[in-house]
């Protein structure tokens, strides 16, 4: 087994790309693994691969992920998910922006949140594209993790293009919650981009899948656990400072809600390869 940190590795996500794709990640693992960790929630979907070996979610019930299968989980709120991976796995992500995968499969966060289902399921431009990336994967190598990603990528950019837009002001704010790392007040979020909470507070929560509220939480929680993950780890008042939370307390509380840990434990954590998904995110 790899150890825990190497367990997600980067890949570069195609230019043509980037508007709707943030961070393109893979797991490459050739000796048998058995191990279970716990997803949090880090404010945006995923496209998942299973290219070889097998992931069984544990969410209301076990749902098994084979060699081949193309699944979408969403956002995760109020729920605690297991996810287990056995054999020797090889899998690609694909981490959406907040807005990606509705602006390239019509499929809104209600969809998926707090779920995973397949693309295939969710729309028939998902099971078109699903369809054409097994097509063309078939005399690929296993173990050629460069090839999967360009068929990924460039059956992406087939994608029907007449793609479903985003109202201008959810653009505005997204790009203001993600400059901000999160520590932004929803109200004054409002009324910078001049329309009502309640309006805003609608729309985004259809279309992201949580209320704006929980996503600037997660988002700056994705902050924290990038210092707290970081090699030179400061004062926990520092970083509560430097995340926008009120006090050390206020952290500490919050991480511990998140997490389940401590916020002097996080380094030291039984999974840290989730962690390390949450400590990279703001980094991009």
């Amino acid at each position: 087994m790899i150890p825990a940190l190497e367990l997600f590795r980067s890949a570069e996500v195609k230019a043509s790309m980037r508007p709707f794709i943030r961070r393109a990640l893979y797991v490459q693992v050739d000796d048998e693994i058995d191990t279970v960790i716990k997803p949090r929630p880090t404010g945006y979907p995923y496209l998942i691969w299973v290219v070889r070996g097998l992931l069984t979610q544990e969410l209301g019930g076990n749902h098994r992920y084979g060699a081949g299968n193309l699944f979408v989980p969403g956002q995760i709120k109020d729920h605690e998910i297991g996810i287990r991976y056995t054999g020797k796995l090889i899998m690609l992500m694909l981490e959406f922006t907040a807005f990606g995968c509705y602006e390239l499969f019509g499929v809104t966060g209600r969809e998926t949140l707090n779920r995973s289902p397949t693309l295939a399921s969710l729309c028939p431009t998902g099971a078109k594209f699903e369809r054409k990336v097994q097509a063309q994967s078939v005399s690929i190598d296993v173990a050629d993790i460069t090839a999967r990603f360009e068929v990924l990528f460039t059956n992406l950019e087939q994608v029907p293009s007449v793609r479903l837009s985003v109202p201008s002001y959810l653009v505005s704010a997204l790009h203001e919650i993600e400059a901000q790392d999160g520590a932004i007040r929803v109200a004054e979020l409002c009324d910078q981009i001049r329309i009502s909470r309640r309006q805003f507070t609608r729309r985004f929560t259809e279309i992201v899948g949580v209320p704006p509220k929980y996503f600037c939480r997660v988002i700056q929680m994705n902050k924290v656990m990038e210092a707290l993950m970081s090699d030179n780890v400061g004062l926990i008042s520092d970083i509560a400072n430097n995340a926008g939370y009120f006090d050390e307390a206020h952290l500490i509380h919050t991480v511990q809600k998140f997490f389940g840990l401590p916020a002097t434990a996080v380094a030291e954590s039984e999974h840290p390869a989730v962690l390390k998904v949450h400590a990279s995110s703001r980094q991009v």
